[in-house]
C-alpha cells in the first residue's frame, strides 16, 4: 500500500506538470493540446485504473520476493540476491540506456540533416529576397509601375514578377516537345515570370540567354529551361529545340503559345529538398495578369526603414493589395517546419530518457556498493588503491552501457534509414554519431557511478568489515 500511495502521489505531481509544461509544449510543436480530466471522465478513470494497475505490480514484485526468505536465515543477517533478481535490475539499465542512446543517436541525426537542407546550395540565392503575394487583387497593369517605383528605393537592388516563386508549389502546365509524337503530350512544371526573374534571384545561365524586356518575340515564342529538363528531353543542344503549349479543351489540346528554347538555367531547388529536382519550363508574357507575386531583392542593414517605404509604395501603387511580405529562405524553412518540431521534442524526451536512466543506473550501484562492502574492505586492506576500486565497482556498468549500445545503434539505424527515404538529398549515416553517444553513454555513466564508487572505497576498511 504504501507503494500504491507514492505511486499515486507521482501522478498527483504529474498531472501539476503537465498543467505546468502544457503552455509552452502547445507553443513547441504549434498546437492547441488541452489536459482538462474533470471534463474528460473517460480520460481520468483511465488514468486511475492504470495508476492502480502500476501501483499493484510495483508492490507485488517487492512483497513476493521478500515472501520468499525463509525466517531463520532473515534473523541470522544472511540476505541472499537472486541470479533473477540481479538480471531483471541489469535489464531494466540495458532498457533504459537502449532508449537513452537511441534517442541520442536519432536527435542528432535529425539536426544534422535540417542543418544540411539548410545549408545546401540552392543554386539560387535566396537570401534577402522578399516576397509579397499579389493575391486577391487586379493588380496586372500596374505591375511595371510598381516595380519601377520600389526599385527607387536605394535599399531595393531588384525586382521581379512571377507567377508562383521557388519555395512554393509549380504549376504544371500541357507542352508538346520537339522530337515527340505529335499526340505525345506532357505536363511539366512551370514558371511565368518576367524578364527580371533570372537576374533577381540570381540564378545562373548555363546556355543561351535570359529574357529580356527590349525584345518583344520572348513573350510571343521565348521558353527557358532547367538543366533537368534538356536533359530528361534528351536535347543535347536544346536551344532552338521547339515548344508547344497546350491548354485542354473538350476533344483535346489547343496551342496557346509555340515557339522555341531561347536559353538553359542552371539546375536550382524550386522546393523542399525532399523531392529531386524535377523538368522546368519558364515563360513569360506580355500580359502581367497572371502575376502572383512580387519578389524584391532588399539590403537588410536598415530593413525596418525599408520595409515601411516598401508598404508605402504597395498603399500608393496598389491599395488594393494586402501587404503580407515574407523573406523567401522562409518559405523553404516552412518546407521543414514538422521536421524541426519533431527534432525539438526529442531533444525533451532524450534529457527526460537520459535523466530517468541515470535514476536507475544510481540506485542499482548504491545498491552493489553495499553488497559489495566486505569485499571493498578486504582489498583495502590488501592494499588496493581507491582508482582500483572504482574501476572495479564501474567496469559492470560500463558493460551494460556496451550492450544497450550494441542494441540502441541498429534500431536508431533503421529508424533514421526510414525517417531519412522522405529526403531526395540527405546526409549519410556515418559511423561518427554513433561513437559520439556511444561515449556521451560512457560519460555519464562514470560520472552517475563514480559517486558511489569513490564513496564506497573511501570507507575505513575496518568499519567495512565490522558491517558485515
Amino acid at each position: 500500500f504504501r507503494i500504491c500511495n507514492n505511486v499515486f502521489l507521482a501522478l498527483i505531481i504529474g498531472i501539476a506538470a503537465i498543467q505546468l509544461v502544457m503552455p509552452s509544449f502547445n507553443l513547441l510543436i504549434g498546437t492547441h493540446i488541452t489536459f482538462d480530466l474533470f471534463t474528460n471522465w473517460q480520460l481520468f478513470v483511465l488514468i486511475i485504473v492504470i495508476t492502480t494497475i502500476v501501483g499493484i505490480l510495483a508492490g507485488s514484485y517487492p512483497a513476493l520476493y521478500l515472501s520468499r526468505f525463509k525466517p531463520s536465515t532473515v534473523l541470522k543477517g544472511v540476505t541472499v540476491s537472486g541470479k533473477g533478481a540481479a538480471r531483471l535490475r541489469k535489464t531494466l539499465v540495458v532498457t533504459q540506456f537502449t532508449i537513452s542512446l537511441a534517442l541520442m543517436v536519432v536527435t542528432g541525426l535529425v539536426y544534422t540533416q535540417l542543418e544540411y537542407v539548410k545549408n545546401k546550395d540552392l543554386g539560387l540565392d535566396k537570401d534577402q529576397v522578399l516576397v509579397v503575394p499579389l493575391a486577391g487583387a487586379n493588380v496586372s497593369q500596374q505591375i511595371e509601375t510598381l516595380k519601377q517605383q520600389l526599385v527607387q528605393n536605394p535599399n531595393v537592388e531588384r525586382a521581379a514578377a512571377s507567377l508562383n516563386v521557388p519555395g512554393s508549389i509549380a504549376f504544371g502546365f500541357d507542352y508538346h516537345l520537339d522530337g515527340k509524337p505529335e499526340d505525345d503530350v506532357s505536363n511539366i512544371s512551370s514558371y511565368i515570370v518576367d524578364h527580371d526573374f533570372v537576374q533577381t534571384l540570381g540564378i545562373e545561365l548555363v546556355a543561351g540567354r535570359s529574357f529580356s524586356q527590349d525584345i518583344s518575340s520572348d513573350a510571343a515564342t521565348g521558353f527557358m529551361i532547367n538543366e533537368t529538363a534538356a536533359a530528361q528531353f534528351g536535347w543535347d543542344n536544346p536551344i532552338g529545340k521547339k515548344i508547344d503549349y497546350l491548354r485542354p479543351t473538350g476533344g483535346g489540346f489547343e496551342t496557346v503559345k509555340s515557339g522555341e528554347v531561347i536559353g538553359v538555367l542552371k539546375d536550382f531547388h524550386f522546393s523542399s529538398l525532399k523531392t529531386s529536382i524535377n523538368p522546368v519550363i519558364f515563360q513569360t508574357w506580355a500580359d502581367n495578369s497572371v502575376m502572383n507575386s512580387i519578389s524584391l531583392r532588399v539590403n537588410t542593414s536598415n530593413f525596418s526603414e525599408t520595409s515601411i517605404a516598401i508598404q508605402e509604395t504597395f498603399k500608393r501603387v496598389v491599395p488594393d493589395v494586402i501587404y503580407n511580405a515574407s523573406f523567401m529562405d522562409e518559405l523553404f524553412e516552412a518546407n521543414y517546419q514538422s521536421d524541426e518540431q519533431a527534432g525539438s521534442v526529442l531533444i525533451y524526451f532524450s534529457l527526460i530518457a537520459i535523466i530517468i536512466a541515470c535514476l536507475g543506473l544510481f540506485s542499482l550501484s548504491s545498491y552493489i556498493a553495499e553488497q559489495r562492502t566486505r569485499e571493498i574492505g578486504v582489498r583495502k586492506v590488501l592494499g588496493a588503491s581507491t582508482q582500483s576500486l572504482v574501476a572495479l565497482l564501474s567496469t559492470d556498468f560500463l558493460k551494460l552501457v556496451a550492450i544497450s549500445f550494441v542494441i540502441a545503434s541498429p534500431i536508431a539505424y533503421f529508424s533514421m534509414e526510414k525517417w531519412l527515404q522522405d529526403f531526395a538529398y540527405k546526409v549519410d549515416i556515418g559511423v561518427g554519431i554513433f561513437l559520439l553517444a556511444g561515449l556521451a553513454g560512457l560519460l555519464i555513466t562514470l560520472l552517475t557511478v563514480s559517486y558511489q564508487a569513490i564513496k564506497a572505497a573511501m570507507v575505513n576498511p575496518i568499519q567495512s568489515l565490522r558491517s558485515e
